[in-house]
């Protein structure tokens, strides 16, 4: 007497498809931060034989961007850019610009990991705008700066 086993295998191609879209995005995020390569590799640096072992190397000069903005007697100061490197320790100055004569400074920051800090300020109470230091970055042998930048204008 023969004894028969059905086994039956399921396949879910649904869960697949949504492991396979999920790993995508992932992908298509960590590239967009910096996260997967955060050192762009340059061509120029490699071997002739292919061998990749070639230092990568950091751009040159970094754009970078700050953003003002007020709420609830604090300025909110954001800073971007195209590094996360360029982010996180970034010295800047808020100051207030009268009708006429020269700006004055009201106050200083320096970011965080995210590129973000709060200052409070005085009695505010006109137009305001944050200016960016330059930043100096050092890794992989090379050196790279990143960019200073002003904010707009914010009138309180």
């Amino acid at each position: 007497m023969a004894i028969r086993t059905r086994i039956r295998v399921k396949r879910r191609p649904k869960n697949i498809i949504v492991a396979a879209t999920t790993l995508l995005a992932l992908a298509t995020v960590l590239t967009a931060c910096g996260g997967s390569d955060p050192v762009p590799r340059s061509f120029e640096n490699e071997d002739p034989a292919g061998d990749d072992t070639a230092e990568p190397t950091l751009p040159a000069t970094v754009q970078s961007e700050v953003g003002l903005s007020y709420r609830k007697g604090h300025f909110m100061v954001e800073v971007g850019a195209d590094r996360l490197f360029c982010l996180d320790g970034r010295n800047g100055t808020i100051f207030e610009k009268p009708r006429k004569g020269k700006a004055h400074k009201v106050g200083e920051f320096k970011t965080d990991e995210v590129g973000a800090d709060n200052v409070k300020v005085k009695k505010p109470g006109g137009t305001y705008y944050a200016t960016l230091a330059k930043g100096t970055f050092a890794k992989y042998g090379s050196v790279s700066e990143c960019s200073g930048a002003k904010s707009a204008n914010v009138r309180v």
